[in-house]
């Protein structure tokens, strides 16, 4: 069978091209089509990957050219007269996002979207690659979680996919990097970090080994996977991750990665972040790659696939992540309280939840939640962070509700089953059927108003219940005058980034983008010496100064005297607490 073989080199790094030979050794189609996916499964955005592509050229299996027709942008008509044929082009690589592609003296890093043509004679078939060490690059290694065909492990050569959705799903990471393994119910874990840093790595394996088996056991069975990958890429300032089917490629900041110097055993505010970020991705083995929504078994990946249900599997992973770290004592209760409260405070700073329910932020996730402008904030809210809102809701609900005889893991574990029973995709209302076989309780009113509705969800009941008080006020230790506007610094000047709704500066006539000069007649650079300027003309009529594109206005307002609300989340009963949360008597 003439099985898509792809053959991968890097001649000049620098010049940040990946070059691809496919080679199609036989086909029964007299015009075979060829086509590169738009957006990548884990990522909701069209991306058109196409674009990169520099120069791409068609011949038969004698280097004779043969002739081509262009579809659309990412769509080729091949007339190859049911004879095998060759595919040459060359992709332009140097975005250090998860998403895409990169490519240069110091590493080379790609996702199948951005390189594999899908040939659609043989997309249900096996696909081959086979990626060449570049000559100037000897000390190179290549990490994949591809089935390995040739060569030693860290070594270029040949690999393999089931068929061609599942040859997307292995990101290839090539760079002089480091490496730790660990081992996770006998499965081993490899930690690959490339960028410059100076982490300590077996801290990081021995953090990580906990946290993959609460996941494992999460699920009560075996992992899924009989290897897996977390491919690093270090960086001055990042941070993100996208999942795949046994590894994830993540980016994170040099700060955020133990040192030899990092006192044994202290979790700082930056790890917790890296290793809630390895959490995150990890938990997508299950949910995610494996159980997913209806819609994502066989995706069009030529054109935006709809979804209501992203907030299920990005909200319960997000409530996951930072949990688990706390389920095997690896950060204490009140640093868990207190990232959540982080995040509970960025949900209500949104006045967007007002407008738009989690259902249709999942279902508009590529239009909105991946396109967002200066009026954002105003009109949607975060699947991610309201998803996360809802999962420990949920979770507490249930737990108060059945005497802690069930929770939401119970359902989870019942949602795999069905998974391990065949069952291929999720649908939108199959929480309220599983919870009520799970756990007996009727849950469909609560998903009228937090799913398909935009009121507030009643955290601060479910958190008394568990004896953590909820305290939402203005922080009496703030000097800072909330003016419902976000502002960016550029080059010693300060512009408007954007204005809600309710903001008294809407009625001034301030908009997104204008430059903001002088305050009460006195220049202005930054937001510190905004703010200083406000708090001396309290509750006063003053002026302000901006420019709109190259236009000076004059506009007055009155100086409110309001401050910024701060969410505190303190145990006020231990024995409560302990029903959901460990270390809960620890201080910090």
């Amino acid at each position: 069978m003439g099985f898509p073989h792809f053959k991968i080199t890097l001649p000049q790094p620098n010049n940040h091209y990946f070059f691809v030979e496919l080679t199609v050794e036989t086909s029964s189609q007299a015009k075979s089509l060829l086509s590169l996916p738009s957006w990548i499964p884990g990522s909701y955005m069209v991306r058109d990957f196409c674009k990169n592509i520099v120069d791409i050229s068609f011949s038969d299996l004698n280097d004779q050219p043969l002739g081509f027709k262009r579809l659309d942008k990412q769509t080729w008509l091949v007339d190859n007269n049911h004879q095998g044929y060759r595919v040459n082009y060359r992709v332009y690589a140097y975005d250090t996002s998860v998403r895409t592609a990169y490519l240069d003296g110091q590493r080379g890093f790609f996702n199948g979207t951005s390189l594999f043509l899908k040939v659609e004679e043989f997309a249900d078939n096996e696909q081959y690659v086979t990626i060449s060490q570049p000559e100037c690059k000897p000390n190179w290694q290549l990490a994949t979680g591809l089935s390995r065909l040739s060569g030693k492990s860290w070594d270029f050569g040949q690999f393999k996919a089931l068929n061609y959705l599942e040859l997307l799903d292995y990101p290839v990471e090539m760079a002089d990097f480091s490496t730790v393994t660990f081992h996770v119910s006998g499965i081993p874990h490899h930690v690959v970090i490339s960028g410059r840093h100076n982490a300590d790595l077996d801290r990081i394996a021995n953090d990580l080994t906990p946290i993959c088996q609460h996941h494992i056991d999460y699920f009560a069975d075996t992992c899924p996977v009989d290897e897996y990958w977390f491919m690093v890429n270090v960086v001055g300032d990042g941070f993100g991750g996208l999942e795949h089917l046994n590894s994830t490629a993540l980016l994170c900041s040099r700060n955020t990665l133990p040192t030899n110097a990092t006192p044994s055993g202290e979790i700082s505010e930056n790890y917790q972040t890296f290793l809630s970020l390895c959490s995150h991705e990890y938990f997508h083995t299950w949910n995610v790659k494996r159980l997913k929504p209806l819609e994502f078994v066989d995706p069009n990946l030529g054109s935006e696939t709809y979804s209501k249900q992203l907030w299920f599997y990005e909200g319960i992973t997000s409530y996951v992540d930072d949990w688990s770290l706390n389920q095997v004592e690896l950060i204490s209760a009140n640093q868990y309280l207190s990232t959540i409260s982080k995040a509970i405070q960025r949900l209500l700073n949104a006045p967007g939840r007002f407008k738009q329910s989690v259902a249709d932020s999942s279902f508009d996730a590529w239009t909105k939640f991946y396109k967002q402008d200066e009026n954002a904030r105003n009109a949607i809210v975060s699947y991610y962070i309201k998803g996360f809102v809802i999962a420990l809701c949920l979770d507490l609900h249930i737990r108060r509700e059945t005497q802690q005889q069930c929770n939401l893991q119970a359902i989870m574990q019942a949602y795999w089953q069905d998974y391990k029973n065949g069952k291929s995709g999720t649908q939108y209302s199959d929480f309220i059927d599983k919870v009520k076989s799970v756990a007996g309780l009727d849950i469909e009113p609560l998903w009228l108003e937090w799913v398909e509705g935009t009121k507030d969800l009643p955290i601060n009941e479910y958190l008394q219940h568990f004896g953590i008080d909820y305290i939402w006020q203005a922080d009496p230790t703030s000097t800072y005058i909330d003016l419902g506007i976000n502002w960016q610094s550029k080059q010693d000047k300060l512009f408007v980034q954007s204005v809600l709704d309710d903001s008294p500066l809407v009625a001034a006539g301030l908009s997104a983008q204008d430059e903001l000069v002088a305050v009460a007649g006195l220049k202005v650079t930054d937001e510190k010496q905004l703010n200083e300027l406000l708090n001396i003309y309290v509750e006063q009529n003053i002026s302000l100064h901006v420019f709109r594109r190259d236009e000076l206005i004059e506009l007055n307002f009155v100086v409110p005297n309001t401050r910024q609300h701060k969410l505190e989340l303190k145990i006020n009963n231990n024995e409560a607490a302990e029903k959901w949360l460990k270390r809960v008597s620890v201080n910090n």
